[in-house]
């Protein structure tokens, strides 16, 4: 199941919900408003949500490939100075 279908789930079970407490509210249409539109905006807020987390998400993976290949740029940076190293001290001798 899709992390973005559970918002859809909890307004459709709050959808059949607010039907059942229609019966038992004397058909009170207010509150059958009032809940389906706030279960409607909760909904919302958490699918933004979930695409904001996912947009973080690929953010944070593009700066940790970049700083592994960094990592590894110095490391080859650095092997290439040890062995720079060596030759001067193999040409001195």
């Amino acid at each position: 199941m899709d992390d973005r279908s559970i918002p859809a789930i909890m307004l459709l079970l709050n959808f059949v919900f607010s039907i059942f407490g229609l019966f038992l509210t004397d058909f009170s249409l207010i509150f059958v408003f009032w809940s389906i539109v706030s279960q409607l905006f909760m909904a919302i807020v958490a699918m933004m949500a979930y695409e904001n987390a996912k947009k973080i998400e690929f953010i944070e993976a593009r700066f940790w490939k970049r700083f592994i290949e960094l990592e590894e740029n110095e490391k080859i940076t650095r092997m290439n100075i040890e062995d720079l190293k060596q030759v001067l001290k193999e040409e001195k001798s």
